[in-house]
């Protein structure tokens, strides 16, 4: 039965992106990974066999700017039985760093570990996304607040959403050219 079980997880979630997991820590504090989908050769560059009984494979590629909020995080979350949301960099010899999110609900063992059901994924695109949407931002910024022309957004119904600081003193003094308004619909 053991290994009809086995075999309907892969069924399930070769399929899936990034890494279904169960993750414990141990009675004894030490961490395992005793169940992982195939993803974790994409998230980790190791196999589920390689930490079952040992998280060593996983925790020399999480980056080490990162490794002692991981911990503190997934020690917070086995303390208080919360569920565990992480952010993270991977950093496997050969490849691009990657970002990982993922999520999980701890539940404490009869033998005093504490084992986590939950989910990996790559956010690598997304955090690029982010870096381009903040540069974008602040030059938009720099943009409007060197600007010598009154620039001014308002919301559909007519409610400014934003002024820069020309916007301001053309109000100030009274209304003058050189305003640009933008109507967000």
């Amino acid at each position: 039965i053991a290994k009809e079980e086995e075999t309907k997880f892969q069924r399930l979630t070769n399929n899936v992106p990034g890494l279904i997991y169960q993750f414990t820590k141990k009675a004894d504090g030490t961490y395992c990974v005793p169940v992982a989908s195939s993803g974790i050769r994409e998230i980790f560059g190791c196999s589920p066999e390689d930490v079952v009984d040992n998280l060593t494979p996983i925790a020399r590629v999480i980056h080490p700017d990162d490794m002692d909020k991981v911990l503190a995080d997934i020690e917070y979350s086995a303390k208080h039985l919360t569920h565990l949301f992480c952010e993270f960099r991977v950093r496997i010899p050969g490849k691009q760093i990657k970002w990982i999110a993922g999520g999980s609900t701890p539940e404490r063992m009869t033998d005093g570990s504490v084992s986590w059901n939950g989910y990996l994924t790559d956010i690598t695109n997304r955090k690029q996304a982010e870096k381009v949407l903040q540069a974008n931002e602040a030059f938009f910024r720099t943009l409007t607040s060197v600007s010598p022309v009154g620039i001014f957004r308002t919301d559909p119904s007519g409610a400014c959403t934003f002024v820069n600081d020309r916007w301001c003193q053309i109000a100030v003094i009274g209304p003058q050219v050189g305003a640009v308004g933008i109507r967000e619909d």
